[in-house]
């Protein structure tokens, strides 16, 4: 199959599902959160083969939500201090007590920790299609929209990292289940991390990594691995020109 149509059928047959976890105070409802942690998968849908949907990636970011934080008077920032211990979060707090970053000048705080795809589908605009649907869903000019722009090959990953050492990418092949027999992959085998791993030229790794950031209208902040999102016409007009949502 020509490799521009292959793109394109794979583009239009994407999905996202994305699992949500209110982490919350007792009075308020769940369409008010303060904090909500967002997992989620990238798939491909196969309905033509009459198979089940393929994963092609996953996702993970959190939203603090800031003005509630202030109505009632909470320290959000208190809040993301207490938040993760892992390498992601240590950063922002550090963006944050450095004053790198001002949350109360925001309604809402929005951090994806990672994007990572298959490497079979790392360069046909799946990238774009993430940032268009967390653009669609959350972006105003009250948010600030962050992603955290560091290699993956250069980050200090603890040795009992669920998402590193543990966690299995489950293919599927036939819809009833009663047939299946699911084939279960390593996450750092499913996405070639080791390969990338052996990538060890950190200013090529972050200069591609920060190039693609800005692509698609991240802007850093300071000298630091985070990306705020700050697009320009030309940044929404290139995102949107595939009429794919």
């Amino acid at each position: 199959m020509n490799y521009c149509k292959m793109k394109k059928r794979i583009i239009e047959n994407i999905t996202f599902k994305t699992t949500t976890y209110y982490r919350n105070y007792e009075y308020l409802s769940e369409k008010e959160n303060i904090v909500t942690h967002y997992d989620g998968m990238l798939y491909k849908l196969r309905i033509i083969e009459k198979k089940p949907p393929l994963p092609l990636g996953e996702y993970e970011f959190t939203i603090w939500n800031i003005g509630i934080g202030k109505e009632l008077g909470i320290n959000v920032n208190e809040l993301i201090s207490n938040y993760g211990e892992d390498v992601v979060f240590t950063d922002f707090k550090n963006l944050i007590k450095n004053k790198n970053l001002n949350t109360l000048k925001y309604d809402n705080l929005v951090l994806i920790s990672y994007f990572i795809l298959n490497p079979d589908f790392r360069k046909i605009g799946l990238t774009q299609e993430f940032v268009k649907m967390i653009y669609k869903n959350f972006y105003n000019k009250k948010n600030a929209i962050i992603v955290y722009a560091k290699p993956i090959q250069h980050q200090l990953i603890d040795e009992t990292d669920f998402f590193f050492k543990y966690k299995l990418v489950n293919i599927r092949e036939h819809i009833n289940p009663k047939y299946d027999t699911p084939k279960s992959i390593p996450a750092i085998e499913y996405y070639a991390i080791n390969q990338l791993k052996k990538k060890e030229d950190r200013e090529m790794n972050e200069y591609k990594v920060f190039s693609v950031a800005s692509k698609y209208g991240f802007k850093r902040i300071g000298e630091t691995n985070f990306f705020i999102l700050q697009p320009t016409k030309e940044n929404l007009d290139n995102m949107f020109k595939s009429k794919i949502f």
